[in-house]
Parts: C-alpha cells; structure tokens; sequence
C-alpha cells in the first residue's frame, strides 16, 4: 500500500499530461530521481503553485508507489530567481538540467551526490555573473563523471600510473590522459589535438575546484572546448549503456 514519503527535490522536467495535470521528474537528496504526477497542477489555483517550476528547489510530499509517484503537497524552498532573470546562467543551467537527465535514471543516485552537485551549481549562478559559462560547464560535466564514479584522470598517465611529461592525448577506453610508452600501445585512443602537463594540470584543477572558486582558474578558451569534447566523449563512452536516452 502507498505511504507518504517526503524528499527535497530540484525540478529537472515537467511535461502537461491530460487536461491539468503534470509529470514532473526531479531529482531529490533522499530518493535519487524520480518521476511524479501532480493532479491539477496546471490549474490557475493550483495548490503547488511555482514549486513545480524548473530549477526550483521544493520539498516534496508525495505517495511513494512502484508506479508514477502521486505528488501530494509541493513547497518552495528556493526558487534561484537572480539565475532565472539571466539568460546566459538560465541557458547553463537548463543544459546541466538536461545532462543530469540523460545519466540519472529512476530511483538512481540515493547517495545523493548528484544533488549536491547540482545544487552547488545552482546556488554559485544564482550569485551573480560568471567570468567564463564554458568553464562552468565544463567543470559541472567532469565534476557530474566524478559523482557517478567514471572521473576522468588528469594527474597520472590512467595507463600506467606515470608522470606526465611531453605530448599527452586524452583515451577514452583508459579514462583519461595517457603518455607516451600507452600512446603507442593504444594509438586509436587518440582523440582531438595533443595535450601538454599544464593543460592536463588545469583540467584537473577544473575538476576539483569548487564552483565559488572556479572563476580564479585560467583557462584557455581552445583549452575549455577541448576539455568539453573530451568529456562529452568520455561519459558518452562510459555511462550511455547504462542509462540510454
């Protein structure tokens, strides 16, 4: 039989579902991801209100069953509105909002890790501008492989575990850089343009700082959109057959 549970969630998605109704799917602390219906929620006095929005943070009760979750009572905890009223942080967000539903599936991330991190990101963008949204969004891809357990290596050679020295490339199927004795041993690894021990060094730095201190990295703009190619690639290679779209 169903009981109430409640959970502190961030809404990923919602989608209109018959006359008034929603299914919302948002990711929460206590319970991973989840999927719930909201009767009358898109009523003019709808009990939820705003709670339901994107990007808001609610506390949710609701009626947990092995089917759709029936949403009972929706309060806003925080509604990230300095966010909202800037497109370019809106933008980044939904994006990351967008990457977390293609890896979360139902009921995954209990650990709530994957909260967390998105939470981090959502209070540092509802602060005010950022210096570079490319390395916001980088950071948040590689920092998102780290919570789901597949965290690229940038310190060592993932092959061999050796120091980094000279011409470095990035493989996928070791995850992460890779030097030169690898190189040869995994030649159709080699994905994009060489990578030097500096620029290894600030991937790794990206993906260790936390958002309220990204803006004191310096990264180089070609640097950040390789790095965004590689990972893409990377979680791409490692999580896709465990969460399909």
């Amino acid at each position: 039989m169903p009981h109430l549970a409640k959970a502190t969630a961030l809404i990923l998605k919602s989608i209109a579902f018959k006359e008034s109704d929603l299914i919302v799917t948002a990711l929460t602390s206590e319970a991973g991801c989840l999927s719930l219906i909201a009767k009358g929620a898109r009523r003019a006095k709808s009990r939820f209100g705003a709670a339901l929005d994107l990007l808001t943070m609610s506390e949710l009760v609701y009626y947990d069953r092995p089917q759709l979750k029936l949403l009972s009572q929706a309060d806003i905890l925080t509604a990230y509105l300095h966010l909202k009223a800037d497109y370019d942080r809106l933008q980044l967000a939904l994006r990351a909002a967008r990457r977390l539903l293609l890896l979360q599936h139902e009921g995954g991330g209990r650990d709530g890790a994957s909260f967390s991190l998105f939470s981090d990101l959502l209070a540092r963008l509802d602060q005010g501008p950022v210096k570079e949204p490319g390395l916001y969004e980088l950071a948040f891809k590689l920092k998102l492989a780290q919570v789901m357990g597949v965290a690229p290596r940038f310190d060592r050679c993932a092959g061999c575990g050796a120091p980094l020295q000279g011409a470095l490339w990035f493989s996928v199927e070791r995850g992460g850089i890779i030097g030169k004795e690898c190189q040869a041993r995994q030649r159709t690894a080699r994905l994009g343009k060489p990578l030097d021990p500096g620029s290894a060094k600030g991937l790794q730095m990206a993906l260790h700082l936390p958002f309220e201190k990204l803006d004191r990295l310096k990264l180089p703009p070609e640097l950040v959109a390789q790095g965004e190619s590689l990972i893409d690639r990377f979680l791409a290679y490692h999580l896709h057959p465990l969460h399909p779209q």
